[in-house]
């Protein structure tokens, strides 16, 4: 089971629910902006390492949206993914 992402005092946490197969993690965020759908492109520069964090990126009009790969985050081989995961 995933921890509840609530704060000591209650208060809930917005969170993020990455799957990839059987696994499963919550990634705890600042804030949920909103839903949309995108098309991700293949982010063609930065080497192999961009390639195994981010699944693509995408252009919106408030800015650029890079999308974490979700089984590499579950796999630890991500870091932090939320440091520098929204451009904009």
């Amino acid at each position: 089971p995933l921890p509840d992402p609530r704060l000591a005092d209650g208060a809930r946490v917005p969170a993020l629910l990455l799957a990839a197969g059987a696994e499963r993690a919550l990634v705890l965020v600042d804030r949920v902006v909103g839903e949309q759908e995108v098309v991700v492109r293949p982010i063609e520069q930065g080497g192999p390492a961009v390639a195994h964090r981010y699944a693509g990126a995408a252009a919106l009009a408030d800015g650029l949206v890079l999308v974490v790969n979700a089984a590499a985050v579950l796999a630890g081989g991500a870091g932090r993914a939320g440091a520098g995961a929204a451009l904009g």
